[in-house]
């Protein structure tokens, strides 16, 4: 199989890399061992909401940030995307994403304030529709829906961290909780929440869910309900229930699995699929064949197979520690496919810092692979590893997504400058 562009790594930067290079009219495959760690992280998209990474209050706007930050750090991924790629590429997922059916609102100009399931407000820059009227800046009070029988919400957790939460400059509404009765089932077992999405496509249980929250309404409040509100069919399912409660609703992000993931997995992938992408889900690649300073192929394990890959270009996209694209031993780090150069602290003792919550973050938390200006993986002399093989997403050095709030800024510019990148050689 021949391809202009094969990308590895089917996570939120491999899937933005992909529409990027198809978007040019390239022949593009995707390849992955699995969906990443799209499938368990929040579905909002955190571009920049802290700087300095001690700053105790978040960034009012995500691009004033980051342009004060590119003329203070040139190792840190933004400043090897660059502000236009940066900005292109958030348009690009938000249009990709969109066409597959989950609409995203927010813009680089400004952060929203949303609530988190265990009792605390974070920065994001992009929320799905159905978590929009979450925002905290709004004074309006909010109730709290639970499920009897849900394991990965806590209403009455998340209300109870929620009232004693404090952040500069920020006065919250009043949060209270009430776990619902309607019968979902798997009370004793206990539902995770993609179970409870799908069984809420149900229009008699989503109609006897929507007459008990009704009876718990007060004047003046909205309702925040955990991310299960459908799957395939989430925005009909939400705009049902807030007419039916004639009161604003939203959904707020919950333990993994996560639902608003997974929607947008699958949204990004009916939209290359529609693109003409080819997607190998479920395959290892190994034994990278290269000609000097060029890769030539790849192989992918079919079972018992081995199929051979060949490309104009290569876009690694295979995670960072999480993900596995970074795998170590005691004291080193390894990139598992090319073995590409992997920068951190050379002992493991300087990895992590003496407090688990250290306001600086840890050192291993911006370990990864150092890139030039165009994303190529570079040696320590500053050239290129090979001259058609780029890098994106989590496994890039010189950020700390954790601190920051900024992974999946990174993961949707540096996925979209790579797939660019790739589309020209």
């Amino acid at each position: 199989m021949n391809y202009d562009v094969v990308v590895i790594g089917a996570g939120l930067s491999g899937l933005m890399a992909a529409v990027a290079a198809a978007s040019k009219k390239k022949r593009v495959l995707v390849v992955a061992r699995g969906m990443g760690i799209i499938t368990i992280f929040t579905g909002s998209i955190d571009v920049f909401g802290y700087w300095p990474i001690d700053e105790a209050k978040p960034l009012t706007s995500p691009l004033s940030g980051i342009q004060r930050l590119v003329r203070k750090d040139p190792e840190h991924p933004y400043t090897k995307v660059g502000i236009d790629a940066i900005k292109k590429g958030i348009g690009a997922f938000v249009e990709a994403a969109g066409k597959g059916g989950v609409q995203y609102v927010g813009d680089l100009s400004g952060n929203i304030l949303i609530p988190t399931a265990v009792g605390t407000v974070k920065p994001t820059c992009l929320v799905s529709s159905s978590m929009a009227g979450g925002d905290m800046k709004s004074e309006r009070n909010v109730l709290i829906c639970g499920f009897s029988g849900l394991k990965d919400f806590y209403p009455d957790y998340m209300a109870h961290n929620i009232s004693t939460f404090e952040m500069e400059g920020l006065k919250l509404p009043r949060f209270r909780a009430r776990t619902l009765n309607v019968d979902v089932g798997d009370r004793t077992s206990g539902l995770n929440c993609l179970t409870l999405a799908g069984r809420l496509e149900d229009q008699g249980l989503l109609r006897a869910m929507t007459e008990e929250v009704y009876g718990h309404l007060r004047t003046g409040e909205r309702v925040a309900f955990p991310a299960v509100l459908g799957i395939r069919n989430s925005r009909d399912i939400h705009k049902k229930v807030e007419q039916a409660c004639g009161v604003p609703i939203f959904e707020t992000p919950t333990l993994p699995p996560s639902v608003p993931g997974y929607r947008l997995y699958k949204s990004l992938e009916d939209t290359l699929r529609e693109m003409g992408v080819h997607m190998l889900i479920g395959y290892d690649v190994y034994n990278p064949k290269t000609f000097g300073r060029r890769i030539g192929e790849i192989s992918i394990a079919m079972g018992k197979r081995e199929k051979r890959v060949s490309g104009r270009a290569f876009i690694l996209a295979t995670g960072g520690l999480v993900g596995k694209g970074i795998t170590g031993s005691y004291d080193r780090l390894k990139e598992s496919i090319f073995d590409l150069p992997v920068a951190a602290p050379k002992k493991r003792t300087d990895w992590f810092r003496k407090r688990l919550f250290d306001p600086a973050g840890h050192p291993i938390n911006r370990a990864g692979i150092v890139v030039d200006d165009h994303l190529r993986p570079i040696n320590k002399k500053g050239e290129p590893v090979y001259d058609n093989l780029l890098a994106c997403g989590t496994q890039l050095f010189g950020f700390d997504a954790l601190r920051e709030k900024s992974g999946g800024g990174v993961a949707v510019s540096s996925g979209y400058k790579a797939g660019v990148e790739a589309s020209r050689m």
